[in-house]
């Protein structure tokens, strides 16, 4: 079987479709597009697809990806132009690859993900960025969590935590760990910083963008085109 592996973006008012809605997107996309899908077996057949990690409601992306098999090859440089006119504005393919020997799956592959997160208002700067260097300093960091889950530890899942910019716009990058451990939400981190530092932002009136997922290649972190 084939392995089709598409990037694609999700942007703009894309970004407020659940993950079911982004997969029911997808199929529907493709079954326009007539690429030749394989389909799973029993009385209602469906595409073989699988998606990478699912992103928040509201949250951007630049970097998603989700995996196609295939009855026969194409060619993944004309994915794009076929598959874009029949997506939603903000969902854009924005590269293609055939994989030979697909070792893992995207979820079971996809480590890291990185975040910017861009705040319009927040008064006091440098309380943030000293907050910034309290929660990388520290070996545990216990925050409330969301989904009705109890308080827990999430310092372990935080790979980096940088202040990029401070003025027009304060901007961070954040790196989340992920894997059989389970994963953090940003919002779980923006949420405990603000609580840290006495409300110096609002974590809810931030944007967030998913700027990249990586896998790890022979010890390096890699986009998942070689997984």
């Amino acid at each position: 079987m084939t392995v089709l592996r598409v990037r694609f973006t999700k942007t703009g008012l894309s970004s407020f479709l659940s993950h079911l809605d982004l997969m029911r997107t997808m199929e529907r996309a493709l079954r326009r597009a007539a690429l030749p899908m394989a389909y799973t077996a029993g009385f209602n057949p469906r595409p073989r697809l699988s998606f990478g990690p699912a992103l928040p409601v509201g949250t951007a992306s630049l970097a998603e990806y989700l995996d196609v098999e295939l009855q026969d090859p194409v060619d993944p440089e004309v994915v794009p132009a076929v598959l874009n006119p029949k997506l939603p504005a903000g969902i854009e393919i924005t590269g293609a690859r055939l994989l030979e020997h697909r070792r893992k799956s995207l979820a079971a592959a996809i480590c890291l993900a990185t975040y910017e997160v861009a705040m319009e208002e927040c008064g006091r700067v440098g309380v943030l960025e000293e907050t910034v260097e309290q929660v990388l300093g520290q070996a545990q960091w216990v925050v409330p969590r969301s989904r009705d889950r109890a308080p827990g530890d999430i310092r372990g899942h935080i790979s980096d935590l940088v202040l990029l910019t401070r003025t027009p716009t304060v901007r961070l990058h954040l790196a989340l760990r992920m894997g059989p451990a389970g994963a953090v939400r940003p919002e779980e981190v923006l949420n405990g910083m603000a609580i840290r530092c006495g409300g110096c932002f609002d974590p809810v009136a931030v944007s967030i963008t998913r700027t990249g997922l990586f896998a790890e290649v022979e010890g390096c972190l890699v986009p998942p085109w070689r997984t």
